[in-house]
């Protein structure tokens, strides 16, 4: 019965599978698989991959980290990866990468240190091999309105093992500003 209602408590058919595909692990065998509930951050392609294989250190937003409860210095996020463009032009791309999804998923977690605000264009070119954004393309300081940007520092990113589906979860421009329960699996082991 406790496997049962274990099943039962998931929030989306992908977590239900999930959970009972680790129910068949034989005993002694330990599984990777964890629960989490985080808030989940939408990151356009090619950025959401540049950022999840450490490449990207800076991620460019239009608010300050904290402006949103959700989304604060130190606290576990869900990647979401959204479509965007679909192209990997106006990013700097130096690895190799895996077509654009059909649809958004879930690449891993992130966590953010804090976040400056960019002065000017020189403050923001200075940082330009952190956030990977060329030079004149549509990201670019200048190219778009408001003209006021902010600059989170990654902290850290754990990627999953494989991206997880959103399923029905609805999210919003943001992404999830309420926590959303996933069970994942993780390519490694969290740091201590």
């Amino acid at each position: 019965m406790a496997d049962l209602n274990f099943i039962r408590d998931s929030t989306t058919v992908g977590e239900a599978a999930a959970r009972a595909a680790a129910l068949k692990v034989p005993a002694g065998v330990v599984s990777s698989s964890e629960t989490l509930c985080l808030c989940g951050l939408n990151v356009q392609y090619p950025w959401s991959r540049l950022l999840m294989a450490g490449r990207k250190t800076m991620e460019v937003r239009k608010y300050a980290l904290g402006k949103y409860r959700c989304f604060s210095a130190g606290e576990q996020l869900f990647l979401i990866e959204t479509l965007g463009s679909g192209s990997t032009q106006g990013a700097m791309v130096d690895i190799a990468m895996a077509p654009a999804p059909l649809k958004a998923q879930v690449l891993g977690v992130i966590v953010f240190a804090g976040s400056i605000e960019f002065e000017n264009y020189d403050h923001f070119d200075a940082h330009r091999s952190d956030t990977l954004i060329e030079q004149g393309r549509f990201y670019d300081w200048g190219t778009s309105e408001p003209q006021t940007l902010f600059g989170w520092y990654v902290q850290h990113v754990r990627a999953f093992k494989r991206p997880v589906p959103m399923g029905h979860i609805r999210k919003s421009l943001l992404g999830w500003t309420k926590p959303v329960k996933l069970l994942v699996d993780f390519k490694s082991r969290s740091p201590r």
